[in-house]
């Protein structure tokens, strides 16, 4: 799950790195600023799809398989957040006699629906078996990390591409004991002048 995480998280360094050789150069910048950007494009993007998949899941599980049964409200409470918030929650007792906690906050005796998972899987839920699910945030966070991930190759790719140019190779590991152009080698042959 996490073995690209390396991946995005030297590329950008190797970019700025990059930048840094090339400071009069304005593509240098610029390829940083697009690997940034697409390596936290992939990073959002590939979180929200994951949070919108998981919540997309328990939807499909209640769509699929879900039991809806009446029940009373026997109790009501709420619990507080981290960030000031509070969540309400009630217990139901249905006709078979157990006990189901759901989140929300119907008025105690009242009847209420519970549709709940008969294998345990996913948390029940007040009302009717849900719809399928329409998975729009999960689609459109996995189109994001696809162009995260496009943004970020093209820019890591670009650099290496230049880095493995022939005509820039040749440069760098031209021999030491090579002539300047117009002039023979003398192999230490002739004196000198």
């Amino acid at each position: 799950m996490f073995g690209g995480l390396p991946v995005y998280l030297g590329a950008p360094v190797r970019m700025f790195r990059y930048a840094r050789r090339h400071r009069a150069d304005r593509t240098g910048k610029s390829k940083a600023v697009v690997c940034f950007v697409g390596v936290a494009a992939v990073l959002v993007s590939w979180f929200t799809a994951v949070t919108f998949g998981a919540w997309d899941i328990d939807q499909q599980i209640l769509h699929d398989r879900g039991v809806t049964a009446a029940g009373v409200v026997t109790k009501s409470w709420s619990v507080q957040g981290d960030s000031d918030s509070s969540t309400a929650w009630a217990d139901v007792r249905l006709g078979d006699g157990t006990t189901i906690s759901v989140e929300g906050n119907p008025r105690v005796g009242s009847t209420a629906q519970v549709t709940r998972d008969p294998l345990g899987r996913t948390d029940p839920q007040l009302g009717p078996r849900p719809a399928a699910p329409g998975r729009q945030g999960e689609k459109a966070s996995l189109a994001v990390l696809i162009v995260g991930h496009l943004m970020t190759a093209s820019s890591v790719a670009r650099s290496l591409g230049e880095a493995l140019d022939p005509r820039r190779l040749r440069r760098q590991r031209a021999p030491a004991d090579e002539a300047p152009a117009g002039k023979r080698p003398s192999y230490g042959l002739e004196p000198h002048s």
